[in-house]
């Protein structure tokens, strides 16, 4: 399993994400959402609720 990923430089901290998360895996840091690796579960639930494109597979992501 792959965790989610948000690019910072994309991301305009709108908080869909945070509030499509049913784990609780995304908060708001600064001007941009972040993923906690340890608690998500891939679900994809932030990628369809991401209006940016903000949302990757950590390794799509180049992490």
């Amino acid at each position: 399993m792959i965790p989610a990923r948000i690019e910072r430089a994309r991301c305009v901290a709108c908080r869909r994400c945070v509030a499509a998360c049913p784990e609780g895996a995304i908060s708001v840091d600064g001007d941009a959402c972040v993923v906690d690796p340890l608690r998500c579960v891939a679900c994809g639930r932030c990628f369809a609720a991401c209006r940016t494109d903000a949302v990757r597979l950590a390794e799509a992501a180049g992490a």
